[in-house]
């Protein structure tokens, strides 16, 4: 009996199609990929989305580029730059994971409008110096995706938004298990940082409804807003932190403390009912 290559490959179905190749396997796989790339050296796509997890990309026509504006990968990141057409910089949306420390200063990374990271488990630097980095980066919208700071780690980011004048519009969105434990850390960071209780002007629809807001004053123009709100399937719920213009806020002091006021009152109620 003859061996042969043959190579499977689905159509838009359950069924799964062969075709018998009499061709070495590095002559064939180039050979589909030019195929399915209709033989095409540039290709435009919205969203370019890749995962690959320490393997090479091999067999891709030769001078292969893909121009989109959001870029989706894991693993290697710097190889899949390569298959970036040099046009789509800077990107709308950068969505990775980091591993290394000094990725957090690549220009691809730097100058994307949103970027969205995970920590990248690695032997060489630890998650401490992966959140010491990420609070400073300075894109206008950056998300913390499927790792969580912990409390001390939250008050450094408070810290460093705090003490740093940022564009109008700047936010920080960093991902939480519990929207009680996220009240907690947003009492602290009142606390530690002079902020006071506030409503928004304009309601965020993603606001978590039993969330608290804080504002703390940074400049005569600018004001740091923190609240929650509700997240995706992998992260349930988002701290949010975003710099607006003075004014965004009303201050709502009188009616949380008035709020604990009658559930101290309350309280005291239900135990003199009980004593009696």
């Amino acid at each position: 009996m003859s061996e042969y290559l043959e190579i499977r490959f689905g159509a838009g179905s359950d069924t799964a199609h062969r075709r018998r190749l009499d061709m070495k396997p590095h002559v064939a796989a180039k050979k589909l990929a030019c195929d399915l790339l209709g033989r095409r050296k540039k290709i435009r796509a919205k969203t370019f989305e890749l995962y690959i997890y320490g393997d090479p990309i091999l067999r891709l026509p030769v001078g292969f580029k893909v121009k989109t504006s959001a870029l989706c990968v894991s693993g290697n990141f710097e190889s899949i730059l390569g298959l970036v057409d040099p046009s789509s910089f800077p990107l709308q949306e950068l969505k990775t994971t980091v591993s290394r420390p000094e990725l957090l200063e690549h220009p691809a990374v730097k100058s994307a409008k949103v970027l969205k990271v995970t920590y990248g488990m690695s032997d060489e630097y630890s998650s401490v110096e992966f959140f010491e980095g990420l609070r400073n980066v300075k894109n206008k919208t950056v998300y913390q995706i499927e790792c969580q700071m912990n409390g001390e780690q939250i008050m450094e980011l408070f810290g460093a938004w705090t003490n740093s004048q940022r564009d109008i519009g700047t936010m920080f969105i960093s991902s939480f298990f519990s929207s009680f434990w996220m009240n907690q850390r947003l009492d602290e960071a009142k606390r530690r940082f002079n902020g006071k209780y506030v409503r928004l002007n304009e309601p965020d629809e993603k606001m978590i409804p039993e969330t608290k807001c804080i504002s703390f004053p940074i400049s005569p123009n600018s004001e740091l807003v923190a609240y929650g709100i509700c997240g995706a399937d992998e992260d349930p719920y988002y701290l949010k932190l975003e710099m607006m213009p003075r004014g965004s806020t009303t201050s709502s002091e009188w009616s949380v403390s008035m709020s604990g006021v009658l559930n101290s009152l309350g309280a005291a109620l239900n135990l003199y009912n009980l004593i009696i």
